[in-house]
């Protein structure tokens, strides 16, 4: 959309999976502005670290959080078939 229409694209998740999948800068909050650069710079930064852990070479994020979503695959699309809603879990888990 961002190519087609020549312009920039605002989005707010807490799907890490599609954020470092899909999107050219991220800034990364938790009461504050902790980070911000690129995906993979983010990935290495020592604040995203301190809050999500290490994550794997595919930019998998593993954390916990409370809040009903929809489940996204690595490449950003909507995972169809399982439900989809889910809450307080660790994510970097295959839904049954």
């Amino acid at each position: 959309m961002r190519h087609r229409f020549n312009c920039a694209v605002f989005m707010v998740s807490h799907d890490l999976h599609l954020v470092m999948a899909k999107t050219d800068d991220v800034i990364c909050l938790h009461h504050h502005i902790c980070c911000s650069g690129a995906p993979a710079d983010i990935a290495q930064h020592p604040s995203y670290i301190a809050l999500f852990g290490h994550t794997h070479q595919q930019s998998l994020a593993f954390y916990h959080h409370q809040h009903d979503h929809h489940h996204h695959d690595l490449a950003g699309q909507p995972v169809s078939g399982e439900g989809s809603q889910c809450s307080h879990h660790s994510h970097g888990h295959h839904h049954d």
